[in-house]
């Protein structure tokens, strides 16, 4: 709430006359008592006939209070107020209090120019009010009896017959007083009445009686079952008292439970950890066997490379080899040209058998690398690798094996030329 607005408030309740004194302080602290009487006063303002209950010393009065204020004034004035902001009692209560002031401080301005411009002595608020209740009161009867004038016109059809057979009735007694067969028949159908009234109200004794009867025994099967309920409730106050015999045993379980329960956590997590140690390792083997195995590749061919060359003769003498204990190269005596290509074939064979013993040394270091713990993995593959390599070393000397096969066909040829 602002101080511009508490400020109009108190100006407003000044220049329209409330008896007290109204200061912006008397807000900022909950005040139900002055709320309560600005609001009854206000009311009493607008429409002196509006019946409002003054007590506000309990809660619920303060409610009722609130609520039937509020229904009045949406009811006369289309005021809308929030009760549960009234019921604050503090500056938010001044908003719904200020939407009152300003209508009646408008409405007496209105008041006032008109005095000013006609001099004429304008009749007063409640007065108008009043006519204005009376009016929306008679409005409210016209609706009413349309209604029914219009549910009654349409039952025409059914009651047309009946009355016309009332109007023959009392026209026939009007028109013959001496007779008394209408006096009869009009005695005849009030005894008849009279003895159904007299057969409803015997009826209505026997169903009263039945209905005693029927409350007598709902009060002894009530009184039954109170009684039943009050035994339960004890055996259940004792059935509470007593503690279970297994309920030690149970306690015990259930302690054994946590104690197990929390070394089956802390296994499962130790197990994993290493379970993911374990695949990190074979990892890091796997990439070291790969890495090894390219290496040993490229050290094969390039040997097979330099083989090649030396049996071409273009990188090595014919008359030097390679020893096959990883010694030197070592001249051999001349020999003729014609026994050039045995020479090679030796050659070749030596050179092969140096590459099956570095091969066979590779794997035996793969193998001792590999003998760790939890690397079986390793060591099967190294295995395999032996054997794929072992195999593309047979290959290799089988394929050099022809060529110097041809080789030597052709020295052969060669030889028989000369």
């Amino acid at each position: 709430m602002s101080f511009r607005e508490l400020r109009n408030f108190t100006e407003i309740m000044r220049s329209l006359g409330y008896p007290r004194l109204i200061s912006v302080e008397n807000f900022r602290t909950p005040n139900f008592q002055l709320v309560a009487d600005v609001l009854y006063w206000m009311i009493k303002r607008y429409d002196p006939a509006i019946h409002v209950t003054e007590e506000i010393d309990t809660e619920d009065d303060r409610v009722e209070f609130l609520c039937s204020a509020a229904q009045a004034m949406a009811a006369k004035a289309k005021i809308k107020l929030n009760t549960k902001r009234l019921y604050a009692a503090d500056g938010r209560a001044v908003k719904e209090l200020l939407k009152i002031a300003q209508e009646l401080y408008s409405a007496s301005r209105v008041q006032a120019e008109k005095e000013e411009a006609d001099g004429e002595e304008p009749t007063t608020m409640p007065s108008q009010l009043k006519n204005i209740k009376g009016a929306r009161a008679l409005a409210t009867e016209i609706t009413e009896g349309g209604a029914r004038l219009f549910d009654l016109l349409g039952k025409e059809r059914q009651v047309r017959h009946e009355r016309a057979k009332a109007l023959k009735f009392l026209d026939a007694i009007a028109g013959n007083l001496d007779s008394t067969a209408e006096h009869e028949y009009v005695e005849k159908s009030i005894q008849e009445l009279v003895s159904a009234m007299k057969e409803n109200i015997e009826n209505m004794q026997k169903e009263c009686k039945a209905l005693e009867v029927n409350e007598q025994d709902l009060d002894e099967k009530i009184k039954r079952k109170q009684g039943e309920l009050e035994r339960q409730e004890k055996t259940l106050r004792r059935l509470q008292t007593v503690r279970p015999a297994f309920m030690d045993e149970y306690e015990k379980l259930e302690m054994d439970l946590q104690r197990h329960y929390e070394s089956y956590l802390e296994r499962f997590r130790n197990l994993d950890y290493l379970e993911h140690e374990l695949d990190q390792y074979n990892k890091a083997e796997k990439e070291k066997l790969d890495e090894n195995e390219r290496e040993r590749m490229r050290i094969q061919a390039k040997i097979r490379e330099e083989e090649l060359a030396a049996l071409r003769g273009k990188g090595v003498d014919d008359r030097k080899f390679v020893d096959g204990a990883g010694g030197g190269f070592h001249d051999r005596p001349h020999q003729p040209e014609g026994n050039g290509v045995v020479d090679r074939v030796s050659m070749h064979r030596r050179v092969e058998g140096q590459v099956r013993t570095a091969g066979a040394m590779e794997d035996e270091s793969d193998m001792s690398a590999n003998s760790d713990p939890g690397s079986e993995s390793g060591s099967i593959a190294s295995d395999d690798e032996g054997l794929s390599s072992g195999s593309e070393t047979g290959s290799v000397i089988e394929d050099e094996s022809e060529d110097s096969g041809s080789i030597m066909s052709n020295s052969g040829d060669e030889g028989s030329e000369f």
